[in-house]
Formats: C-alpha cells, structure tokens, sequence
C-alpha cells in the first residue's frame, strides 16, 4: 500500500502536507510526495519526494501561469502512472481541477485537502472542481467556513496545526505581560501591509504599545518606509527569521496580529495557523470583525475595528481587564476541541485508505 501527497508548491508554502505525511508515518503507510519546486528552494523531506522544478511566483500574470501549469500537470501524470499508488491525497483545488481527468482514473481512492479560496466564483473552475469533489473518497477543509463556497457534500475538518501541537501539557500556562507597553507582534511572511499600516496610524509612538515586525516579505520595504517617515519610535523591524525562531516571536507577544481585512473571500472563510499558535502559547489574538477567525478565536481574540479612531483605548481597555483565568481556560477548551476533532478525522483519512490496499 502506497500513499501519493500532491501539492503544487514547495513545502515551505504547503506547512499542512507536514500534518498527512506525520500521520502516515506514525501508522506506517508509505507515502510519496509530488511537489512543485517554485522557487529554487533546498527543502528536508522526511518522505521520497518526486520534485517538479520551474519558476513561477504568485505574481506571475494568470496568462504567464498556464504553460508552466499544464507542464506541471504532464510531469504528475507521468508521476502517477509509474507509481503504483492505492490512494491519493490532493492539496488544494488547484491541482485537483488541473488533474481532474486524471483522477478520474482513481474514482473513490483519493482525497481532496482545501486551504483557501481560489477561483470557486468562476463557474468553469466551479464545474470541474465539483467533478472533482464528487469523485473523492474524502473531501477535507482547513476551515468549516469553505463550505459555504463548495459544493454540498460531505466535509471533514483537517485544522492547519502543526504536529508539534499535539501534546496540550508540553506548554506551562504563561502570565501575559507585566510590561507597561502591550507587545503587538506580526509574525510570518510580510503582506497585508494595508492593514499594518493602519496599526502603524492607531498605535505608532503610543507609549502603551511596542510593535514587532517580525519576516520578510515583498510589504517589508514599504513598511519600514511609513515608519521611517513618520519617525514611529515604537516599531521594530528583525527580518527573516528561521523556523526555530518563530517561538521565541511567539512568547515574546502579548497580541498577535492576523487583523487581515475582510476584502477577499480567503481572508474572511480562512483559519490561519496563528489561531493555533495563540491558544497554545496563551496569546490574544488580534483578528478582524465578521470573519470565520474572529467566529473560532472567541474568547482569545480581540475584533478591535482597525478603522476605529478609539482602537488603542479600546485594546488597552480590553488586555489589562483580561479574566486571565478565564483566558486560559478558554485557549485549552479551543485546542482540545482542536485536538478531537483532528483525531476524528485522521480516523476517516485512515480508513478511507485501508479500504484500498491493492
């Protein structure tokens, strides 16, 4: 029995392949991994990796995209017919539309994974992606709000945490800050710089705040530019940073910031993985009104308007009243039930495989 992993972007981009390939690792399944090497970049794959190498980056015009997609998806086919593969798990639409026909071919022996919004309001994309999911064995969701912009059907709920995660007493209970100055960090990959920027205008030289900015990204060099500009003297830049360090950013923060707008469907259906990352480390969560974080961040999340002139009196007002007993315990509720409802469906996906052996 052997497990094929699909993806269409290095590793780095795909964080939840890490979730499928620990997870048949620990009931040792063999699994290959397919993947899309993008952007030249030197990964560790814990599992044989069969790599397809072109440059692409996401900004690419959609005309540019097509050949090197269709290349792409001649290199999978060819991939999946030497194989020998009982089972497949497809990560995200993309690849499950562009190999639609293919997958026809292993009706009711694969898995879909959906991470994000991409062209499920354009009917042709909508049409194929149905044929898709209607063939699957499977068919999973990061968040429970996609199922608003998919087919009706069935759907598991796969939440984006990391396996590092998984043990709930390896991380003691932390007092947030003591500090005079509320520690506002945003960590990870620089864009959303809209929304930063308004942080910058509701906080910036606010003595009750400190404000991190901690990645890279192509926003970095403007946000530095407003910063120096307005000589914001509570803003500090640390760049790229390695994975390792990411939890030093983490117990560093009083708030973190994911107040991403609520302009695209991706933002307003999304989870990202700092909703996981706030409730394990005891840390608010700054999110944005009348989205699905601000639903699963309840009780740990702060939906503070950006474009609220009073933000910074209100975010005051709303940490140093903090039930902080009440705060832990609602962050150990959030990622049990995380936890549960991960187990669930790593049951479906394991017996879903089984069933296929050949």
């Amino acid at each position: 029995m052997k497990v094929g992993i699909i993806g269409c972007a290095n590793l780095r981009q795909m964080p939840y392949a890490r979730s499928y390939i620990d997870l048949l690792t620990r009931n040792n399944i063999e699994s290959e991994l397919i993947m899309w090497d993008r952007f030249g970049l030197t990964e560790f794959c814990p599992i044989p990796a069969h790599i397809y190498n072109e440059p692409l980056e996401d900004s690419a015009p959609k005309v540019r995209k097509i050949r090197p997609m269709l290349r792409y998806r001649a290199f999978v086919r060819r991939q999946l017919q030497r194989g020998r593969y009982s089972f497949l798990i497809v990560l995200t639409t993309i690849p499950a539309v562009l190999l639609v026909d293919v997958l026809q071919e292993f009706h009711g022996r694969y898995a879909i994974d959906i991470r994000d919004y991409t062209f499920e309001h354009f009917m042709p994309y909508r049409i194929v992606l149905h044929r898709a999911l209607s063939n699957a064995a499977l068919r999973i969701v990061s968040s429970p709000a996609f199922c608003s912009a998919l087919p009706k059907g069935r759907y598991y709920t796969f939440h984006n945490v990391s396996p590092e995660l998984r043990n709930r007493t390896s991380v003691p209970p932390a007092l947030l800050s003591n500090q005079q100055a509320i520690r506002i960090n945003y960590i990870g990959a620089i864009s959303y710089v809209g929304q930063v920027l308004k942080l910058f205008q509701r906080v910036g030289n606010d003595p009750r705040y400190v404000i991190g900015i901690h990645g890279a990204g192509p926003g970095e060099a403007e946000l530095k530019r407003v910063a120096a500009d307005s000589r914001y003297a509570n803003i500090a830049f640390t760049g790229a940073y390695l994975p390792d360090e990411k939890e030093t950013y983490l117990l560093q923060s009083d708030v973190i910031f994911n107040a991403y707008g609520s302009d695209s469907h991706t933002v307003r259906l999304a989870l990202s993985n700092k909703l996981y990352d706030a409730a394990w480390y005891y840390k608010l969560i700054l999110v944005t009104p009348n989205t699905a974080m601000a639903e699963a961040s309840r009780g740990f999340g702060i939906t503070i308007d950006l474009d609220d002139p009073l933000f910074g009196d209100k975010l005051w007002n709303h940490f140093t009243s903090l039930d902080r007993p009440q705060f832990y315990k609602t962050c150990d509720s959030f990622m049990s039930r995380v936890k549960l409802e991960n187990e669930e469906t790593e049951r479906v996906i394991l017996k879903g495989i089984k069933q296929h052996k050949g």
